[in-house]
């Protein structure tokens, strides 16, 4: 289980004799204090995550509204594809990637 998207609290990990304890910065998360910083941490951990998913939407809604789409724009587009005429002639992926500038993984995705 990836322990960044553990959605164990503090409490539970502590009822189950786990804590934090850092002799350099002072740090102790098995009294009071350091389990309520840990549920303040990560009270604002979940508030920045929702926060980005809102806008992550906003955004996304936004560009439909434009008639776009979210991502990255593409290195080359339809009529770019140029490359299915070259592999017919025989031409590698690689050599059609050279060409146009770009990965051979973008010319596999275009072609057949």
């Amino acid at each position: 289980m990836d322990a960044g998207r553990s959605h164990k609290t503090p409490r539970s990990t502590g009822e189950r004799g786990a804590g934090f304890r850092s002799v350099t910065e002072g740090l102790d998360t098995t009294g009071h204090m350091g389990t309520s910083m840990l549920t303040t941490l990560a009270a604002f951990a979940k508030l920045v995550r929702d926060t980005k998913i809102e806008h992550t939407g906003a955004g996304l809604a936004t560009a439909a509204a434009n008639n776009g789409h979210g991502g990255r724009p593409r290195k080359i587009d339809s009529c770019g594809c140029s490359g299915q005429e070259r592999n017919r002639q025989g031409i590698s992926a690689s050599d059609i990637g050279k060409m146009l500038g770009v990965s051979r993984a973008t010319v596999c995705r275009y072609l057949p």
